[in-house]
């Protein structure tokens, strides 16, 4: 038997190819600057560039608007194209074909049955058994609610009652230190954005406030919320709760800590002695004109009436309010 000649790599490693047609070890021929030099020369190139000239004269993608009929490249408007078998009168669309995309009979149209008739509950997965039983669970946190099939815990209950140590809240506030964006702000995209002038921020904020107040409607959710948020009075409605103490002792009761919701939403004093009265106590800055019809449409709803204080309107005269007051209880 004639030896086979072992071929080495032409970058100069000294090393053998296993391929007999490479001339290089794979990478090895970018080593040899040399031969790139003379490979990519000027008369190189010209003989690539003709090469590919003469096969696009003479192959068929190169002739927009022709086809290759019997050897010789002809427009496709002169060209006779047979009409479809299924009978419809219409031609097709390529020589070689004999029928237009989705003429073509199946065996449903010839009365053939289906391959897979009565087979139905017959045939049994190959992998039945095989693989690990997915149930679903009681969560381990103890919250009551089932887990999704697999999983030993609802996602985010995981770490309910577990205390994180000092080293590892050492470690995540080095880790995010100092990464923020170069404009100093961790969403820049959003930055001067309002329900106003952007589709996003409007999308967002109405798809936020239906699942809030789908949420609301439930009252263990809105207790946990209470216990998370931790809500207590501001200024504003301490100052008005001393008045009504002042002239109406034991009658009213601040609920606006969570402790009551009606429909879905929380008022700010409930009247506690038999009249279905309501008081909002609306801070300038958060509340607008709009607010004030919604919420006294809603609360209507359920028979509550109810008065609308205005922070600007204690600024200006504490007496206005009192009188204000007077005259809703006695309403």
């Amino acid at each position: 038997m004639n030896k086979i000649k072992r071929k080495f790599c032409e970058c100069g490693c000294n090393k053998s190819i296993d391929n007999i047609f490479s001339r290089f070890i794979r990478g090895h021929n970018l080593r040899l600057v040399e031969f790139r030099i003379k490979e990519f020369s000027k008369e190189s190139n010209e003989k690539r560039i003709d090469s590919v000239k003469n096969y696009y004269k003479t192959h068929s993608h190169s002739k927009k608007g022709k086809i290759l009929y019997k050897g010789k490249f002809i427009d496709k408007e002169k060209v006779i194209l047979p009409l479809c078998k299924c009978g419809c009168g219409k031609k097709v669309e390529r020589i070689k074909n004999k029928y237009l995309h989705g003429h073509n009979p199946t065996s449903r149209s010839k009365g053939y049955p289906a391959w897979n008739k009565g087979l139905k509950g017959a045939q049994v997965a190959w992998n039945k058994g095989l693989g690990k039983v997915r149930l679903s669970i009681l969560c381990k946190c103890g919250c009551g609610e089932m887990t999704a099939l697999g999983s030993k815990y609802i996602n985010g209950h995981n770490q309910i009652g577990k205390k994180q140590s000092k080293e590892s809240i050492k470690k995540r506030t080095l880790k995010c230190k100092g990464q923020k964006r170069p404009d100093g702000n961790w969403n820049p995209w959003s930055k001067g954005l309002t329900k106003e002038n952007s589709s996003i921020i409007k999308k967002m904020a109405s798809k936020t406030s239906r699942t809030m107040k789908k949420k609301f409607l439930d009252p263990k959710f809105c207790n946990k919320w209470f216990e998370s948020h931790g809500v207590l009075p501001n200024k504003f409605e301490m100052k008005i709760d001393s008045i009504l103490q002042e002239i109406f002792p034991n009658e009213w009761k601040y609920v606006g800590n969570f402790d009551i919701f009606i429909g879905g939403k929380c008022p700010d004093f409930l009247n506690v002695n038999g009249q279905k009265k309501l008081i909002e106590c609306f801070g300038d800055y958060y509340h607008k004109e709009d607010d004030v019809k919604e919420r006294k449409n809603h609360f209507r709803k359920y028979g509550f009436d109810t008065l609308f204080i205005w922070e600007h309107e204690l600024r200006k005269s504490e007496k206005r309010v009192r009188n204000k007051l007077e005259r809703f209880y006695l309403k």
